[in-house]
């Protein structure tokens, strides 16, 4: 593969996980692996609450680590429930590490990346997302959209816990109402793997992905690949996947047998 096929191979393959929760090990992996791809998507809850980090130490963690991967590819990060680590003056609870993710070069809550083919929204956990997503959308233009946003839209198999669904109203009525292409979440960990849960669902011509969580080094993932325009999920025990234009339904997530390694 030449260089500049390379390089445009590596730019349309997008890497979103989510719920890392300080598994140092898991940042490990990532920043190894960063410039396997063009863009890494991390969909909320990088920190967790109850390692007890003041608001300092977490800042101070959170810019190791997005500033080491920021230094090898894009990196777009919105908050989580775990990831408010203080209050604004209006007492509200924010992450208080945003401008300090942002000035090492990380795309955050309330951004909106924006390339030649994609338009990425960016929506905090504790922020108004359906206010900046109508003022986004005027931006998207022809491009693919894409919104990052913790919790999962409400009634969908991606919000499945296997006991309840842990997903968000307002989300459900934004997408029906905005229609963007993908919308990438977290927070319901077993949502791939509960019975009625699933890491892919869609609302109308949205496809919804949640990569879910599993112990170990590797986080579960998906990988979009622009090109092909498929999606592999990929965990320490299986993998499979979608077209991203196929309908989805009974049968239409395929056993890749790729590797564990392949995202």
């Amino acid at each position: 593969m030449s260089g500049r096929s390379s390089t445009a191979h590596r730019r349309s393959r997008i890497l979103a996980v989510t719920d890392l929760h300080l598994a140092r090990a898991r940042f490990a992996w990532m920043i190894e692996h960063a410039d396997e791809f063009g863009t890494v998507l991390i969909a909320g809850d990088t920190l967790d609450a109850g390692a007890g980090l003041t608001a300092d130490q977490a800042r101070r963690e959170m810019v190791r680590f997005v500033g080491a991967l920021a230094r090898r590819t894009t990196v777009v990060i919105c908050s989580g429930n775990h990831d408010l680590t203080g209050r604004d003056r209006h007492g509200e609870a924010v992450p208080l590490w945003r401008s300090a993710a942002r000035a090492v070069g990380a795309c955050v809550d309330g951004d909106v990346l924006l390339t030649d083919d994609l338009a990425i929204s960016v929506c905090g956990w504790s922020s108004d997302a359906r206010a900046q997503l109508e003022r986004q959308r005027r931006l998207v233009g022809g491009r693919r959209w894409i919104w990052l946003h913790h919790a999962p839209a409400e009634g969908s198999r991606t919000a499945w816990d296997g006991r309840r669904d842990c997903g968000d109203r307002s989300l459900t009525d934004a997408i029906s109402a905005l229609r963007p292409d993908i919308v990438i979440s977290g927070h319901a960990h077993e949502a791939p793997f509960a019975r009625r849960g699933d890491w892919h669902d869609r609302i109308g011509t949205t496809l919804l992905l949640n990569p879910g969580q599993v112990p170990g080094p590797r986080p579960a993932s998906v990988l979009l690949d622009l090109e092909t325009q498929l999606a592999l999920w990929s965990s320490s025990i299986g993998s499979a996947l979608i077209r991203e234009s196929t309908p989805l339904g009974p049968g239409a997530v395929v056993p890749d047998g790729a590797p564990a390694g392949t995202a």
